[in-house]
């Protein structure tokens, strides 16, 4: 063998014997890690083990199950981090209009407001224009494409719908957001005041609307999709069972203008509805799983083919639509199912295998859906 030869066969074996000690350490490492990941594992359930084989940190501790409550706050609800990036690309939509000389009052509505955002929720904008002012939505939606950068726009940027046209758009960090003329959405905009008013009374309630919503969403049957509701109408189902379950009271008309924290006669109305705070059993699994089935099995009994109003617990007039609320002031329709097809396809069947799964292990249901 050459020289040359030679030299080339030694530095390609020192070469595969590098990368095999390498191979060889990352190999360690690897086992390492799986140990201590194995280490941390409960034994498997109803099986008891020689005590040689418990890898559980301590083998007189069990690992603590995680509540309800807790599983929904952590798992299901839109998380602080998520809230934070909504609150600064609001803020700088904020600014954008300002510079763009767009005279309007601009707010957060929806879930976000409400209080029942989950992991998937959209953040909602209203825009209430000044009188007089010639600005509108096309405005607005300029604005947006000039400034698809500062505001970290990708995608889609325009205006769909007809009833009530709204600007789809989203960023780069998977925020969706939809911008819609406060004045078409004042009847939602005051249904939205009326929720969040009670749910900062009923935490079981934000519980139980959160579930539903993750689960329809995650269905594909949700805010649209096969002429199914979206969030503000589930949380009107939920607060009529509630009223039938008597935890909620029957909730008067408000005559008084515009239903919200500006109107000085928001603090009365609630004086003269008072609404019960939730206890900390209510929040407990036990009183959960009780309820949550009990809702459910309420909701499916009705066929969702009754009126629900949460004004009148006997109001029966057909011309009130299928899910009606009264507060702000009249009987239009904030959240609908909209026909027959819908309930009986879509929404019905849901609800019964959300009871099944719920009724055999709430926790294991709650994985389902996350």
């Amino acid at each position: 063998m050459s020289e040359n030869n030679l030299q080339r066969f030694n530095d390609a074996a020192r070469s595969s014997l590098a990368a095999g000690e390498t191979v060889h350490q990352l190999i360690i490492r690897l086992l390492q890690h799986v140990g201590d990941c194995l280490s941390n594992l409960p034994p498997p359930r109803n099986i008891d083990l020689p005590e040689q084989f418990d890898l559980r940190p301590d083998n007189d501790e069990a690992t603590p199950q995680t509540s309800i409550y807790d599983f929904v706050k952590e798992n299901v609800t839109l998380n602080e981090g998520r809230k934070r990036q909504m609150d600064t690309w609001f803020q700088k939509f904020i600014d954008c209009c300002n510079e763009q000389s767009i005279e309007a009052q601009i707010f957060k509505h929806g879930s976000v407001m409400q209080g029942t955002a989950v992991v998937g929720s959209d953040l909602d904008i209203s825009i209430r224009f000044e009188e007089g002012t010639q600005k509108g939505l096309a405005d607005v939606l300029e604005m947006l494409k000039r400034k698809k950068d500062v505001l970290g726009l990708n995608g889609f940027i325009g205006i769909v719908g007809k009833a009530c046209p709204t600007i789809k758009c989203s960023t780069t960090s998977a925020i969706n957001i939809d911008i819609t003329d406060g004045g078409v959405r004042q009847l939602a905009l005051c249904c939205g005041h009326f929720i969040r008013e009670v749910l900062r009374q009923r935490t079981d309630a934000v519980v139980f609307i959160k579930i539903l919503k993750q689960v329809f969403m995650k269905s594909g049957n949700y805010g649209g999709s096969n002429q199914c509701p979206g969030g503000v109408a589930y949380s009107l189902l939920v607060f009529r069972a509630m009223q039938q379950l008597g935890v909620l009271p029957a909730f008067q008309r408000f005559d008084h203008g515009d239903f919200g924290v500006l109107n000085e006669m928001f603090d009365d109305y609630w004086n003269e509805n008072a609404v019960f705070a939730s206890t900390d059993y209510d929040i407990t699994d036990e009183a959960l799983t009780i309820r949550f089935s009990e809702i459910l099995v309420w909701l499916i009994d009705t066929n969702l083919s009754i009126i629900f109003s949460l004004t009148d617990l006997e109001m029966q007039n057909p011309t009130d639509g299928i899910v009606i609320f009264s507060p702000p002031n009249n009987y239009q329709n904030v959240g609908s199912l909209v026909s027959p097809q819908t309930r009986l396809l879509w929404i019905i069947p849901e609800l019964k295998r959300l009871l099944k799964k719920w009724k055999e292990n709430p926790l294991e249901c709650l994985e389902s859906i996350v």
